[in-house]
C-alpha cells in the first residue's frame, strides 16, 4: 500500500496549485518519470499473481486503491 500511496501523492499538486506552468511542469515529470516507474512496477507484480490483484488471488484494498489512483 505504500507504494500505491506514494503513487497516488504524485498527482496531488496538479489538484491543489493553480499555477498552470507548475501544473505543467509536474505533469511532464508524471508522464516521463513516475508513471512509467510505477506502472512498470505495479504490472510486474500483477503479473506475479496471474495477471489479476496486486495481492494473492483475491481482490484486496490495494487493488481498490489502484483502481481509484488511476
Amino acid at each position: 500500500m505504500d507504494s500505491l500511496r506514494d503513487f497516488c501523492d504524485q498527482f496531488r499538486p496538479l489538484f491543489c496549485n493553480k499555477d498552470e506552468d507548475y501544473r505543467a511542469s509536474v505533469l511532464a515529470r508524471l508522464e516521463t518519470s513516475v508513471i512509467p516507474r510505477y506502472v512498470g512496477k505495479f504490472d510486474a507484480i500483477i503479473a506475479k499473481n496471474n495477471g489479476t490483484n496486486i495481492v494473492g488471488n483475491k481482490l484486496t484494498w490495494a487493488d481498490a486503491y489502484l483502481a481509484h489512483c488511476l
